[in-house]
């Protein structure tokens, strides 16, 4: 299970993506990044980073990151993308890489924080991509799919039953904690080397996993309607309201909607 103040990361980078259409690039890095800060991190650092908090790379290259953030014991770098023309596979391996040569030089600077890696984008992503990063334990979040962390959360919960059957909630639970994992239990110290699980690179438990997520998206998404709730477009206005150039367009319309639901009363 993620830390907290991950998992509601991962819920407000669901929220500002769904509902903010495909924004300009800068804009949307510096609406995740603000999100962030509104989370209340203990440390950040923006877009065009050439470094991981100041520290280098095992390589030595000066590796981008459009995010780092930073809470007692616990660090996590995303990747941040906008583009009308789509995402491949290739941007995603791009970015384990990267994240991988900042982890081993950490590593040997004898830092035991927890590291976890998000993948955020605005279109939605090929089902490879979605298998490649669940089989990665790279947290994506993009506008089809409720991430993993939040459906894994809400699974837990009580409530969960009136939505899911015991059996999917035990599958959701198996497959979708292995792929919410940070690098120290993938690629796991022991001494001068790492251990790896080789059963993780087997690409079925990815794909169920993917199918599922998907799956239980929709029937998430049909049960909050029918009981009226709207959590992620609650937690777009707020988001919008703090100033994201991203979701302005989100302010404009539900604040309309809200002037209309007020003369509806009034009636």
């Amino acid at each position: 299970m993620l830390p907290p103040i991950l998992s509601y990361f991962a819920r407000d980078a669901y929220a500002l993506t769904y509902y903010s259409g495909v924004p300009d690039g800068r804009d949307y890095e510096d609406a995740i990044s603000h999100m962030a800060h509104l989370l209340g991190f203990h440390m950040r650092q923006g877009p065009g980073s050439l470094s991981f908090f100041g520290m280098r790379s095992a390589s030595g290259c000066r590796h981008e990151l459009d995010l780092g953030v930073n809470d007692p014991g616990v660090v996590a770098m995303a990747e941040v993308k906008s583009h009308s023309r789509g995402i491949g596979k290739n941007d995603v391996m791009v970015f384990a890489q990267k994240t991988f040569d900042y982890y081993l030089w950490r590593l040997r600077q004898g830092m035991t924080d927890l590291t976890w890696r998000f993948f955020i984008s605005a279109t939605p992503l090929s089902d490879s991509v979605h298998v490649y990063c669940i089989q990665q334990s790279i947290i994506l979040i993009e506008p089809s799919y409720i991430p993993l962390p939040v459906l894994l959360r809400f699974a837990q919960k009580p409530e969960a039953e009136q939505v899911f059957d015991n059996s999917r909630i035990a599958e959701a639970v198996r497959l979708f904690e292995p792929a919410c994992l940070p690098l120290q239990q993938i690629f796991i110290p022991d001494g001068e080397s790492l251990k790896i699980g080789i059963k993780r690179y087997f690409g079925s438990d990815a794909d169920d996993a993917r199918w599922l997520a998907h799956e239980m998206t929709g029937d998430l998404s049909a049960f909050l309607d029918e009981i009226g709730r709207q959590p992620f477009r609650e937690r777009a206005k707020v988001l919008a309201r703090s100033g994201m150039r991203a979701l302005s367009r989100v302010v404009e319309v539900y604040s309309m909607e809200e002037e209309s639901d007020h003369f509806r009363r009034a009636d």
